[in-house]
């Protein structure tokens, strides 16, 4: 049973990644409907505030890749689905340095553990992006 519920959910995730496209504001918008989660909760988990973050989903302001990764790690979205989103909104995770490879590694494997887990496990290993999460 668990296997086939990990299908169903990779199917469902190549679902959404296929309707995601090069236009921000709408690859944004259907990501937060799929995990139905509305800004001002994206806010409220990640600490950046509403306008920021309808800055950065409108396409009108450049969110930093801490801010893009916090976003995707905040509504549990999978690696290649936060990759894309990474994309569109200008950045893109080469892994040519430590805290680049930190994020891949989080989108990768820890995307489904909350973020006060993700917190922890940041905090234990020595990295500072542990501090951009809010508690």
């Amino acid at each position: 049973m668990k296997k086939r519920n990990e299908i169903a959910e990779a199917l469902e995730e190549a679902g959404i990644l296929k309707e995601l496209n090069s236009d921000i504001t709408s690859s944004w918008k259907t990501v937060l409907r799929w995990k139905n989660i509305t800004q001002a909760e994206l806010s409220r988990r990640t600490g950046i505030t509403e306008c920021s973050i309808s800055l950065i989903i409108a396409g009108q302001r450049m969110g930093t890749v801490d801010n893009i990764v916090l976003m995707c790690l905040a509504m549990n979205v999978p690696l290649e689905i936060s990759l894309h989103l990474l994309r569109i909104s200008g950045h893109v995770l080469v892994l040519n340095n430590e805290r680049n490879v930190i994020y891949n590694y989080l989108l990768k494997y820890r995307y489904k553990e909350p973020l006060s887990e993700i917190k922890k496990f940041l905090e234990d290993s020595g990295s500072d992006f542990y501090m951009k999460i809010p508690l």
